[in-house]
């Protein structure tokens, strides 16, 4: 396509301050980042916080993106690396892409929240573009032609007037003189890579082994060690016995970190059996944890109002209805266990981790591995100056598995205590029983819902109360007023039409530890929201989606994700013999995803599902493959905890330790997923999370059209 085909391109003038070229000291390499604090490209230390690129450019034509985001399976590689090469104007088996290290200089390097395509849509566009510009400019330059008689095209740029081409790698010394390009446009429609199904970029390093994982870091002289962790969540080590274990040959050392107990060894299995034989007491303290079976004593409280909007009419000849959702405790699973490598040595920090927040690896890397003195220093430059120390130094790998657990660093803090320690590099990892019982869990809920519906079966108020701890209040402390919408996210500015909706929140103190699973609030808020409204479609005697349809007059694309659901599993026609449907809608992340469960209920009550249909408006579709294995991989989350996980809790802790206790969805129960687009040309929102939330309700929702028994508890069992 001609770069000068203006119709289908996004104008943008570039701030210059946002830019910053650089010459790697030593190389002709030529090296752009994009920056999102003040940055000059005639004065680089006039701002504190120093540039770094994602996009490299070598003479002999090797074309680097270094990918700042953590790839945990999701598919971001490749995705970002798209961005690049549409405006780069280059194949994608052109570009090398690299994981970044942790460099403030990238700005956000946090993964999570849907948020890497959404946060990177412009950002890296703009980058790959000003590059393309800039390498146009040179070839002007070098042919002494003007600038519109030169077009970038696979990597090079092409003579209109000669046919003459130049490999990008040509013109690195002469862009290295040039001034920034003052303005570029971007692609809008006519995307040559950007929608169009790619090969994974890092799926030839995961089938032949090559990728590397936290667990798979090897230095030379490294130990390996494990925690064993109080197992109460209002306990702590009391004392403990080392004499058999410390006898075990290969046991280097055996001694209390900040959480726990640490055994050092020469490999993880010695390390696993010397655990085995300490001999500890744990003291246990405080007042026992409430369950949540007990949740619904509370719903009587007035709880924190999130959101009153609307007035009801008259209540007087509606039709009420009530129902009672229940959520246990979640973990994340993660297939790979917590694991870190750490190496303190000559004044330096080396940390290896798969972490979804690089910077906040760092932060446990200084407050762990440097003296108080030194970390006030550290702080202080961080503050006033916005500069990072360089002797310690984050290398993120690959992850495996993350859902929001890898959020969290305690296990990076970990490894830099013992590595301080033993003065040697650690590779620490947690046992599978260690892992489940010390997650950052999705926290347990009750959610009260009262509807009133009209004669003309509208709804006239809508009431949803929510009990459970705070994961905001848990991870960064709270005085325990106010609300947390990272629990009721998903309850507020729904698209249904209601007259009046009020949701309030009652917050309790956790004291077991609470993080982010995957999609977060949405994960129990839409099993609520959508259970309820099958319930009022039923009260009001109508079919579950003309329901929904009626009630999203005025959002066209809630209504469209609805319509292509329906249609393409033929909701509404005759099923197989024993085949029952449930349908649920969702809209989190930017994204509106609706689905539709087929399921059976066999003879021992066990319910199966048979196949989901997933319909997704996320936007512009970078990797509509990348994308499908995102929504494949939502429902088999999602199935797991709605018909198989939960965490339970007794004497103040977990009673899980593996996965014969906490099974996930087998192969052998996973349903046929079929997924579709709405076709359109918003920019992109997210996909990884928006999937996990609509199974568990579309599939309750099926059981009660296969037996008429609403199950209001996850995971949802048949009673008999």
């Amino acid at each position: 396509m001609s770069q000068n085909n203006h119709k289908d391109r996004q104008s943008f003038t570039i701030d210059r301050r946002q830019f910053l070229l650089l010459s790697a000291a030593g190389t002709a390499t030529l090296v752009l980042g994009v920056f999102p604090t003040r940055a000059t490209a005639s004065n680089k230390s006039q701002d504190t916080l120093q540039p770094v690129a994602w996009i490299a450019i070598h003479p002999d034509n090797r074309i680097v993106f270094h990918m700042s985001k953590s790839e945990m399976g999701q598919g971001v590689t490749t995705a970002l690396a798209m961005l690049v090469a549409e405006e780069l104007h280059v194949d994608l088996a052109q570009l090398d892409v690299q994981q970044a290290d942790f460099d403030p200089r990238y700005g956000d390097q946090n993964t999570g929240g849907s948020s890497s395509i959404q946060s990177n849509w412009q950002t890296l566009r703009e980058a790959a573009a000003v590059t393309r510009e800039l390498l146009l400019d040179a070839a002007a330059k070098r042919w002494s032609l003007s600038r519109d008689q030169c077009q970038a095209e696979q990597g090079q740029i092409h003579n209109r007037k000669t046919g003459d081409k130049l490999a990008y790698g040509d013109l690195v010394a002469i862009a290295q003189t040039l001034a920034l390009p003052s303005h570029v446009t971007l692609k809008t429609t006519g995307f040559r890579v950007i929608g169009k199904s790619q090969p994974r970029v890092d799926l030839s390093h995961k089938i032949n082994g090559s990728a590397v994982y936290g667990s798979d870091v090897k230095l030379d002289g490294m130990l390996t060690a494990t925690v064993v962790h109080c197992p109460y969540f209002t306990g702590q080590l009391k004392s403990f016995d080392a004499k058999q274990a410390l006898a075990l040959a290969g046991v280097h050392g055996i001694f209390a970190i900040d959480r726990g107990i640490a055994v050092v060894a020469e490999n993880y299995w010695t390390a696993q059996q010397a655990a085995g034989l300490l001999k500890i007491e744990w003291e246990r303290s405080g007042d026992p944890i409430l369950p949540p079976a007990r949740y619904r004593d509370l719903l009587d409280r007035p709880g924190f109002v999130v959101e009153d909007t609307g007035t009801a009419p008259d209540l007087n000849g509606t039709k009420m209805v009530e129902a009672i959702y229940e959520l246990p405790y979640q973990a994340h699973a993660t297939m790979e266990p917590m694991t870190c490598t750490a190496y303190i040595h000559d004044g330096h920090i080396d940390i290896w981790a798969p972490t979804q927040t690089p910077a906040n690896a760092y932060g446990e890397a200084m407050s762990h591995g440097k003296s108080s003195v030194t970390k006030f220093f550290d702080k202080l430059m961080r503050k006033v100056f916005h500069s990072y120390e360089d002797d310690i130094h984050i290398r993120v790998t690959q992850l495996g598995g993350g859902f929001g657990r890898r959020l969290q660093n305690d296990y990076v803090a970990e490894a830099v205590q013992i590595a301080k320690r033993v003065k040697k590099p650690v590779r620490l990892i947690w046992s599978r029983e260690e892992d489940l019982q010390h997650d950052y869990y999705r926290p347990a809920t009750t959610h009260k819902l009262t509807g009133h519906l009209l004669p003309d079966h509208s709804i006239a108020s809508w009431q949803h109360k929510i009990v459970g701890g705070s994961i905001n209040d848990y991870l960064w402390g709270g005085n325990g007023s106010g609300g947390d919408g990272s629990v009721t996210e998903g309850s507020t500015e729904l698209a249904y039409a209601m007259a009046q909706r009020q949701v309030t929140y009652v917050k309790l103190a956790s004291r077991v530890p609470l993080g982010f699973w995957r999609s977060v609030g949405n994960s129990h808020t839409a099993f609520a929201k959508e259970c309820f409204v099958d319930e009022l479609a039923h009260a009001a005697g109508i079919d579950p989606l003309q329901f929904r349809l009626q009630l999203l007059s005025g959002h066209p694309e809630q209504i469209a994700v609805l319509k292509l659901v329906a249609d393409k599993a033929g909701w509404g026609k005759p099923l197989a013999p024993g085949r029952f449907h449930g349908l649920a809608l969702h809209s989190c992340y930017g994204s509106h995803v609706a689905q539709i469960a087929e399921i059976s209920i066999a003879a021992d009550r066990r319910i199966r599902v048979h196949k989901v249909t997933c319909v997704m408006d996320c936007g512009i579709v970078v990797n509509p493959d990348g994308v499908r294995a995102q929504l494949e991989s939502a429902v088999v989350y999602g199935l797991t905890a709605t018909l198989k996980s939960a965490i339970t809790l007794r004497d103040d802790k977990v009673e899980q330790s593996n996965f014969h206790d906490f099974p996930l969805l087998t192969m052998q129960e996973t349903p046929q997923v079929d997924t579709y687009f709405v076709d359109t040309a918003r920019p992109p929102a997210g996909v990884g999370e928006p999937g996990v939330p609509p199974i568990a309700p579309a599939v309750a929702n099926a059981v009660f059209a296969a037996s008429g028994q609403r199950l209001r508890q996850l995971p949802l069992r048949l009673p008999g």
